[in-house]
């Protein structure tokens, strides 16, 4: 089948490898304006008239047809005298774009919504190639479940296109640590784009000048490391430029602590950490809601770690009316050591958590859950007469936050002399 003598389509350099590189995903990412979803169609488009081709056109969620490509390739088909109507090979339907032979169907795309169709293998029996859109809102339920239905055909693909949002996002981690065989990566930007038109231009360089973090994100499509506003954002970027969030080991030698928080009908959160000298080995994080104490202390004894105290924030201290015990009590009953720290200010205990983050290395699969809670763990609104309140929201966030307050909260500095006499702050190490 030969393409249509009336077809130029201008494909930019970057998407050739879509055409000319064997591959089963590719990863297409970059910012605003970075001409991701225009030119992937159009290599679309033009593929399924070179040869047979069933397209499906995805996103997470879609309410209907209004919200998916179908328009965005019905705009591209008209401006390259691809329409019937215009003697070229495609048929725009209502919810399908069809290329024919006589009445036989050559190629065809169809436009679904993920969510609502992960599990219906009938409809996507015999898809070539699959192109998700907006492809960081995946959940990650979406991924294990829909990834391996639409590339079961040999020679199948699948397309994701996309601005990465946070570096904990389910696609993020897939194609950024854990990348299937065969992935090819095409990232661009508004730089990279001829087409861009001087508005969009300008729009981006006042960005670059005013905010040069919302600039790498929106028009460069850097990750974001926290949410806008998040307690500690400067910790967690700059712990990520140190490599910090990594694989971090048990170390038998040594033993665990462990540093709560605690909820009653609410999030208990907690922190497993080893202590070494001039820095803290967070190994493991847990957390759980509506759950007995003594469900905790049976997840403390299946991970099998030699433990140290369980380190406790001063309300592990109070008795409750219905026991009579305290949390400490019911704990150190079980055989586990205990510590309880003394009650101090939310403000006093996040300076703690600051001073010692740079110390703290995080095994980023197991603390996945506990290192999403920081990056989202934020300030609290303004106050109706626009004055800020320095006080963090208390949501999901704030429980692996204030279990690591607790943690920050029972350490100590000490202080010694250097050699000419002068006070010196020594690194920060653990105390029981």
């Amino acid at each position: 089948m030969t393409e249509s003598p009336k077809i130029r389509i201008e494909i930019h350099p970057k998407f050739q490898p879509l055409l000319d590189t064997p591959h089963t995903f590719a990863s297409i990412s970059g910012g605003r304006g970075g001409m991701k979803s225009e030119q992937t169609h159009k290599v679309a488009l033009q593929d399924a008239i070179r040869r047979p081709m069933r397209v499906c056109c995805a996103r997470e969620t879609m309410a209907s047809i209004r919200d998916s490509s179908h328009k965005l390739l019905s705009d591209t088909i008209y401006a390259h005298q691809m329409a019937k109507s215009q003697n070229g090979p495609y048929e725009i339907q209502d919810s399908r774009i069809l290329r024919r032979e006589a009445d036989k169907i050559i190629s065809e795309f169809i436009f679904i919504g993920i969510r609502e169709n992960v599990r219906d293998q009938k409809s996507l029996k015999g898809i070539n190639r699959t192109i998700v859109e907006e492809a960081a809102k995946l959940s990650q339920d979406s991924l294990e479940v829909f990834v391996p239905t639409v590339v079961r055909e040999e020679g199948s693909q699948l397309w994701f296109i996309w601005n990465p949002e946070f570096v904990d996002d389910p696609l993020y981690k897939m194609l950024t640590y854990h990348p299937p065989s065969n992935t090819i990566h095409i990232r661009t930007s508004y730089l990279e784009n001829p087409w861009l038109s001087s508005t969009m231009r300008t729009l981006a360089e006042d960005c670059k000048r005013d905010f040069p973090a919302k600039y790498r994100h929106i028009w460069l499509g850097e990750p974001i490391s926290s949410i806008e506003g998040a307690v500690y954002a400067q910790e967690i970027q700059q712990a990520e430029e140190k490599g910090q969030f990594t694989k971090v080991p048990y170390d038998p030698s040594r033993p665990v602590e462990t540093y709560w928080d605690l909820g009653y009908g609410d999030m208990v959160s907690i922190w497993f950490v080893q202590a070494f000298p001039f820095q803290f080995r967070v190994i493991d994080y847990y957390e759980n809601t509506h759950q007995a104490i003594d469900h905790y202390l049976q997840v403390l004894q299946r991970k099998g770690y030699v433990y140290g105290p369980c380190v406790l924030p001063w309300d592990g201290g109070a008795k409750h009316l219905g026991t009579g015990k305290s949390i400490e009590e019911l704990i150190r009953a079980k055989g586990f050591r205990t510590r309880v720290i003394p009650q101090a200010k939310v403000a006093d205990g996040i300076n703690a958590v600051r001073t010692i983050f740079p110390q703290c290395w995080f095994d980023a699969d197991n603390c996945e859950q506990g290192l999403k809670g920081l990056r989202r763990y934020q300030w609290g609104p303004p106050s109706s007469s626009g004055v800020l309140r320095r006080e963090p929201l208390h949501d999901e966030a704030s429980h692996p936050a204030d279990a690591l307050r607790t943690m920050a909260m029972s350490i100590k500095a000490p202080v010694t002399k250097n050699p000419q006499g002068a006070a010196m702050p020594m690194p920060v190490t653990a105390w029981s």
